[in-house]
Formats: C-alpha cells, structure tokens, sequence
C-alpha cells in the first residue's frame, strides 16, 4: 500500500515540475523543474514570480533617432575634416539626416 502513496507522491512532483519548467520558458528563463518536483505548489509560486534572469535595458523610440542622428552626424563631421567630403556634401547630408 505505501508503494502507491510513494507513485502518487513522484507523480504530482513530476507535474509539478514540469509546470515550472513551462512557466520558466514562456517568461525566457532556463529551469525551474526542482522547484516544483521538491516544493510542489510553492515551486510554483517561486517559479512565477521570481525576477528574469536576463537584464533588459528598454530603451524609448524616441532615445532611438536621435543616437543614430548624432553618430552620422559625427561621421560626417569627422569625414568633413579629413577632406573626404566637401562642405556642400555635409550640408546636404544633414538636411536629409534632419528631414529638411
């Protein structure tokens, strides 16, 4: 009789675990079965609220333009002063650049 307790027990571990494992992969993290397989409901939890183990800088559309603005800008100015481009060329090309 104890040996069904003892199958029964592995089972909802198993389930469990494997619930932890889902969990970890839709929100992009990696493990999380011993969570749920030794803690069970609480695994769980654990699992689901624990913070990402990947840092993610957000950055705002509008940070976005305006470093891509200023570093062609800054090729441009650098290519300017070795000669490279004329003084017309950057003016036209920081029209463009500026939606002029």
């Amino acid at each position: 009789m104890w040996f069904y307790y003892i199958l029964i027990i592995l089972c909802i571990s198993a389930i469990c675990g494997a619930a932890c494992v889902s969990i970890s992969e839709s929100r992009s993290m990696e493990g999380g079965f011993w969570w749920g397989f030794f803690l069970w409901i609480i695994g769980i939890i654990v699992v689901a609220v624990r913070p990402s183990d990947k840092v993610v800088i957000e950055q705002t559309p509008s940070e976005q333009p305006t470093q891509s603005f200023a570093a062609d800008l800054e090729k441009l100015a650098e290519l300017k002063e070795k000669g490279i481009i004329t003084q017309e060329e950057f003016d036209a090309k920081k029209k463009q650049l500026l939606g002029l």
